[in-house]
């Protein structure tokens, strides 16, 4: 079990760069902390992943969030027939989440676990 004070200090330090970032990207600040919260929902909650994988595949998920915001949201727009009209940093979310979700299928894929997973035999590791 981690110690609080480790743990804590970790937390506060992930906290201060993401807010430095943030403060330095101006106009885009939305956008980054945006990504940022979409990679880090999604890639903290696997339990079975190593901490070095859940730390790359945030930090690509980031800044693959960053990159297709704009693009995420006006996806969104078309999907929804210009009834939900969202803007760059909901994008970024859900570049981010999508972006995840491609790399662990992707990765899946190229464990041959992606279709026996797909048609309910699991995988074997």
């Amino acid at each position: 079990m981690t110690e609080p004070v480790a743990s804590g200090a970790g937390a506060w330090a992930v906290y201060a760069g993401v807010l430095s970032v943030t403060a330095l990207s101006g106009e885009q600040a939305g956008i980054v902390l945006g990504a940022f919260v979409g990679a880090m929902v999604f890639a903290t909650l696997r339990a079975e992943m190593t901490v070095r994988e859940k730390v790359w595949q945030g930090v690509l998920s980031w800044v693959l969030g960053m990159i297709g915001a704009e693009t995420a949201a006006k996806a969104v727009a078309k999907v929804s027939l210009g009834a939900v009209e969202p803007s760059n940093p909901v994008g970024a979310v859900i570049a981010a989440t999508v972006s995840l979700i491609l790399l662990r299928g992707l990765m899946k894929l190229a464990d041959g676990n992606l279709l026996n997973s797909l048609i309910g035999r699991g995988g074997a590791k």
